[in-house]
């Protein structure tokens, strides 16, 4: 009888474990195009032409502790600074990912050595290269 009492007990608590949600990403909505806080951030890019950009929290401001932050950003390289990550890495071609911004028709291309190079000290970045706009989408999340 108790392992009947134990079953259903075990049943009813596994029935009110909620199932786990990724955090929302939140932010103003405001587009930027400063490049400022881009360069200075990811010196990677060389000296950018232009970029479109936002940036948010995620996850909820009422949780206590540190905010986890992102970026999602097109960055249009000059000529010579597209050339120089494009034959740096070895690229594969990439889905196009979700993101907070307008991205590029693509094809998009990708490598794992190039997201470490724009994964320096607490951020975590994605990026990929977009030939025909000699653009650079980056996303990134740091505390």
């Amino acid at each position: 009888m108790r392992w009947i009492v134990g079953l259903s007990l075990l049943l009813v608590l596994g029935g009110c474990a909620a199932e786990a949600t990724p955090a929302e990403k939140t932010g103003s909505g405001e587009i930027r195009h400063d490049l400022d806080p881009l360069i200075e951030r990811f010196s990677q890019l060389g000296e950018p032409e232009s970029a479109e950009w936002r940036s948010g929290t995620i996850g909820s401001d009422r949780v206590p502790g540190p905010s986890l932050y992102w970026i999602d950003a097109v960055i249009e390289l000059s000529a010579d600074d597209y050339q120089q990550l494009a034959t740096a890495y070895e690229l594969e071609k990439a889905a196009v990912p979700d993101a907070e911004v307008g991205l590029p028709e693509g094809p998009l291309l990708r490598s794992d050595e190039l997201d470490a190079a724009f994964s320096l000290d607490e951020y975590r970045s994605n990026v990929y290269l977009d030939e025909a706009s000699r653009s650079l989408v980056l996303l990134t999340q740091f505390e």
